[in-house]
C-alpha cells in the first residue's frame, strides 16, 4: 500500500469511504466534531 498525502487522507476522511481500523474510528471523531464546530450560517 502507497501511503497517502494529506489531501487524499482528508478526502477520504470527509467522504465516509473508511470502514475499519483506527482510521475509521477517528473518521467517526473527525465527522462528530466537523458537526460541533460548525459555522452558524450552515
Amino acid at each position: 500500500m502507497n501511503p497517502l498525502t494529506l489531501k487524499e487522507l482528508a478526502a477520504l476522511l470527509r467522504s465516509g469511504e473508511v470502514e475499519e481500523g483506527p482510521l475509521a474510528d477517528f473518521a467517526v471523531d473527525y465527522q462528530e466534531a466537523s458537526r460541533v464546530f460548525r459555522k452558524k450560517d450552515d
